[in-house]
């Protein structure tokens, strides 16, 4: 799923490029990685609090940038209500293994 989003441009990687998204209004949705810093997760709570979107918390960095085909990744916005919302319902089901993400 979060491949699809990075292919159709509707992915934003990295906390500076989540942070602009969420300052825009863009960010629909916040996946966190499970070994992020205190500090990435502080920020992650105020931006989902900040903007009333879900955060998700999934896998390692090293994981969630294995399934966007990247190095280690912190944290991503997701820009789309449809990714979004088919992101929450593989990570609330039993379908949120690697393979429910790529």
């Amino acid at each position: 799923m979060l491949g699809f989003s990075r292919r159709a441009g509707r992915l934003a990687l990295g906390a500076g490029a989540v942070e602009r998204s969420v300052a825009r209004r863009e960010a629909k949705a916040l996946v966190i990685a499970k070994d992020a810093s205190l500090r990435a997760r502080r920020h992650a709570e105020r931006y989902a609090t900040q903007v009333g979107i879900p955060l998700f918390e999934w896998g390692t960095k090293d994981s969630l940038g294995t399934a966007l085909g990247r190095g280690e990744v912190g944290i991503v916005a997701l820009l789309d209500d449809r990714f979004a919302l088919s992101l929450k319902e593989i990570l609330e089901g039993s379908v949120g293994d690697e393979k429910g993400l790529r």
